[in-house]
């Protein structure tokens, strides 16, 4: 009888242990992905301030011809959004292309939309993959406008625009 209790005892012990060694791996693997995260966020950061300080070299070639004196420096995938309820709703997937005059965005080949960068007043980040480039319509009244955009590294993007806009970007 003690052994069919002993038995049911060791049963019950080796299953939590399995549970707990499920429960650790899992808790390794957050926790690594967490730490690429962060220092993929750093890195971003990193390459941010090189662009800032001038180090970025422009692109060898532009998906699209550009104007005389109009140099290629960021290209990167992106989607246009358009701003929803608590969100943000896909309008288009593409490109975006930073030169030294305007910000493209380009997609199937065509350009979709060209923001000159002197019409760029600072770019908002209010998400990890979101940013949007604001306007003034009005410089009296500062009636801003937003144009929204999904891209993976908004802190490079950021970095490229205020480098040709002049507006000061802090990467604190």
């Amino acid at each position: 009888m003690y052994w069919i209790l002993a038995a049911v005892a060791l049963i019950a012990v080796v299953a939590a242990a399995r549970r707990i060694a499920r429960r650790l791996q899992e808790l390794r693997v957050a926790e690594a992905d967490r730490r690429r995260r962060v220092a993929a966020h750093l890195d971003q950061r990193e390459r941010a301030r090189r662009v800032l300080a001038g180090e970025a070299e422009p692109l060898p070639a532009a998906p699209l011809a550009l104007k005389a004196g109009e140099r290629a420096h960021h290209l990167a995938p992106a989607a246009s959004l358009a701003p929803e309820d608590d969100g943000f709703r896909r309008q288009s997937r593409g490109q975006l292309l930073v030169t030294n005059r305007a910000v493209y965005f380009l997609a199937g080949g065509q350009v979709l939309q060209r923001i000159p960068v002197h019409n760029i007043e600072r770019v908002d980040v209010p998400f990890a993959n979101v940013v949007a480039l604001v306007s003034f319509q009005d410089t009296l009244t500062r009636e801003e406008t937003r144009v929204w955009f999904e891209v993976a590294e908004p802190l490079i993007l950021a970095a490229h625009v205020s480098r040709f806009t002049g507006f000061e970007l802090i990467l604190s």
